[in-house]
């Protein structure tokens, strides 16, 4: 027993740490090459490695908590109310549920396939923690949340909460709302502790994160005695929806950025990741509108909302878009040399309007529910006074950027997803000022033709009136936008530029991967079928007499 538990507390104090198969360095997690790769000697560990040193972490941990068992003190007293295990020292008799105050029956301490394999110990006392919520509550007076707990902080409670500790390669699919195509992604999560308590708020648990994991331990009986301690009351199938859910929420501000869009569908494949039963140190307040946690390792505060917050309005858009549009009405004459016409401008500025409400009419306003917290910190103990440092180097996100991957000549590829490329934007501007100044451009077309080719006096160019294309423009603008709105927009998130990832990490254009399916002959040929027709003659009919007036 001896041997074993020497080879327990040499090789898996933490079975995070995930070593090189070849020299046992830390091995670290290649996105784009989906396996472990060592900086030590270069060599390369497969995705199931971390699985079987975790397997056999579980054995050993296992015969070190049997031994231990045959001299601990510790009872287990299940809630005949609510269900919630509070482990305390076996001497008392009789205990309180600190979670619905029903009185506890006794029963006997035994291991659950969910027993907790690490611990986090408590590192703040209960009135350090108090101390620190009182500290947010004055930092934050005008909040109404602070003022609802100002009277409240001494029904603060501590304990130690089961969680899921999940690390490793995960990967996932993603759509836009307003798109039809799906984008399949890889990636890594460092430690993601997943709350797996029914009684407790996830998120709230959440904002008073991160823990440091640094200071994580195999768990020891000793270290919840006397101790107030919930064991996971969630089965196997909640418990995965959570890690789903949390890893998503890890990766969403990533891939939001990515796909620009805050309306997103998407979806998580964790099979791969190692996950492990842990306790995290967790003060709360439950009881109440107002919830409140704290963490026990470093003092972070975290309190729940009164209200959800809106974090992206629907209305913007389609107001700066009229405001762009009143803009240009404005804009441009003034450009060309002729006065400012306000009459102009709110004609094309209503219409504009008018043509983007119609074309987000169904979007809405997207509501998150952002939970209120103190800044991350560091909790160390000196001369046995806490004090507290910034907790920069603890990680907010434990995702790392995921990497995109696309099916590229019957091979599944690692790519970088583009969407507003120079080359995009400087087509749609030139196609934009072409079809805006069409008219323009014909007449001094015709007028350089009669000076240079039938020598017409140049002074000829001074006679044409440029601004007798405003109704031509008060045409064509709502039509742009038309065009960008139903065209553009959707040709641009459904047919993205696809750049392939190539093992030095620079980056190559896949041509010809997405491209819009109408050629210019097609456009040409349903421009002039019914009922497309009868348009493009009116626009016809429109862009010679523009140039006719230009030339009177």
């Amino acid at each position: 027993m001896a041997e074993v538990m020497e080879e327990f507390q040499e090789t898996f104090t933490n079975p995070f740490n995930i070593k090189c198969d070849g020299c046992g360095a830390p091995a670290e997690y290649d996105i784009i090459h989906q396996n472990y790769h060592c900086q030590h000697c270069g060599a390369t560990t497969d995705l199931h490695a971390p699985l079987r040193a975790l397997e056999r972490y579980r054995k050993l941990h296992a015969q070190e908590l049997k031994a231990n068992k045959q001299t601990g003190k510790s009872k287990k007293y299940n809630c005949p109310n609510c269900g919630a295990v509070v482990v305390i020292d076996s001497t008392e008799a009789t205990a309180k549920c600190d979670f619905c105050g029903t009185k506890m029956v006794n029963s006997n301490f035994v291991e659950s396939d969910a027993f907790p394999e690490l611990i986090i110990p408590f590192k703040i006392t209960l009135e350090e923690a108090k101390e620190e919520l009182r500290k947010w509550i004055k930092d934050n007076s005008s909040k109404e949340e602070a003022k609802k707990l100002q009277n409240r902080v001494d029904e603060m409670k501590g304990y130690y909460l089961p969680y899921q500790v999940v690390k490793g390669p995960v990967n996932g699919k993603v759509y836009r709302a307003d798109s039809f195509r799906k984008y399949q992604y890889g990636g890594f999560i460092e430690e993601v502790a997943v709350n797996t308590s029914q009684q407790l708020d996830n998120l709230l648990l959440d904002a008073m994160e991160p823990f440091d994991w640094r200071e994580i331990h195999p768990f020891e009986y000793g270290f919840i005695a006397g101790q107030s301690t919930k064991l996971q009351d969630t089965n196997d199938k909640q418990i995965q929806n959570r890690i789903n859910e949390e890893i998503k929420q890890a990766y969403l501000p990533t891939l939001e950025k990515t796909l620009q869009s805050m309306d997103l569908s998407a979806d998580v494949d964790a099979s791969g990741v190692l996950q492990i039963p842990a306790l995290m140190p967790v003060y709360i307040i439950t009881r109440g509108q107002v919830q409140c946690a704290v963490n026990g390792q470093t003092g972070r505060v975290a309190v729940t909302p009164l209200k959800e917050k809106v974090t992206q309005r629907g209305w913007l858009e389609p107001v700066l878009t009229m405001l762009v549009v009143a803009g240009l009405a404005e804009l441009v004459p003034v450009l060309l040399g002729f006065h400012a016409h306000l009459e102009l401008t709110a004609g094309l500025g209503v219409v504009g309007g008018l043509v983007v409400w119609a074309a987000f009419s169904g979007k809405s306003n997207v509501l998150k529910v952002i939970y209120l917290q103190s800044k991350k910190q560091l909790a160390k103990r000196i001369n046995n006074k806490i004090t507290y440092t910034d907790g920069k180097e603890l990680l907010d996100n434990p995702a790392l950027t995921p990497v995109f991957f696309e099916m590229l000549d019957g091979i599944l590829e690692p790519v970088k997803i583009s969407f507003y490329t120079t080359a995009r934007t400087v087509k749609a501007t030139i196609f934009a000022l072409v079809l805006a100044f069409l008219p323009n451009m014909l007449a001094y077309a015709l007028v350089a033709y009669d000076v240079y080719v039938n020598g017409d006096p140049v002074e000829r160019f001074s006679q044409v009136h440029h601004f007798y294309a405003a109704a031509w423009w008060c045409l064509m603008i709502p039509i742009l936008f038309v065009l960008w709105l139903a065209v553009v927009r959707r040709d641009v998130f459904d047919y993205p530029v696809i750049y392939r990832i190539l093992p030095d990490g620079s980056t190559a254009k896949v041509e010809g991967l997405y491209e819009v399916d109408m050629s210019f002959k097609e456009l040409i040929v349903a421009a002039f079928m019914p009922p497309c027709c009868w348009v493009t003659l009116f626009i016809l009919f429109m862009i010679f007499g523009t140039v006719a007036a230009i030339l009177d």
